[in-house]
């Protein structure tokens, strides 16, 4: 009985085991800051918790976001962060953008299975592309955003296509594989 309370003991007391802080910094030109990425997990896991510091030339620390999922897209026109929220892994309920004081200035609720998504070429439209599922068969369902997460389109695809708009005098189009099953 002793035997078996101390291994329990030692299992409960024991902190879990996490990779080490995994970052990258990267100097964004437009805004004349640094922006570090830290990446943090338990060891072979998908449940990773991302932040994101802004950083003058100098070092000093000008702004530290909250814990996140990601992925994170930077746009330097915008002037914005923009997370993903992934709901894959750990359930991220809405896509948010950030300002360069880490405030959340714009967010989008995710209406299911998020598949993917990014930045158009020129970094100002974020697209976000969902599986899901109607009738028992999956449909793409894509919405691109602009600066503080404004909605510019939403569009069903039941097959793959392109979703193609113009928006301030620029013409835009986002290639869109078959639809999948969420998840």
């Amino acid at each position: 009985m002793r035997c078996r309370l101390i291994l329990v003991a030692s299992i409960l007391l024991t902190p879990p085991i996490f990779a080490a802080d995994d970052s990258s910094s990267t100097l964004v030109e437009e805004w004349g800051l640094n922006l570090t990425e830290i990446r943090t997990g338990p060891k072979a896991s998908d449940a990773i918790i991302v932040t994101f510091e802004l950083r003058s030339r100098s070092g000093e620390l000008l702004a530290k976001a909250p814990p996140l999922i990601g992925p994170l897209l930077v746009s330097p026109p915008n002037r914005e962060i923009f997370s993903c929220e992934s709901n894959s892994t750990m359930g991220g309920e809405a896509a948010l953008s950030f300002d360069l004081s880490a405030s959340v200035v714009g967010s989008y609720v995710h209406p299911g299975y998020l598949r993917d998504c990014g930045l158009s070429k020129d970094e100002r439209l974020y697209w976000l592309h969902y599986n899901l599922m109607e009738n028992g068969k999956p449909y793409n369902f894509v919405v691109i955003l602009g600066p503080r997460g404004k909605v510019i389109l939403t569009r069903r695809l039941n097959r793959a296509g392109s979703v193609e708009l113009t928006y301030e005098g620029r013409s835009y189009a986002f290639p869109i594989p078959e639809p999948d099953l969420p998840g």
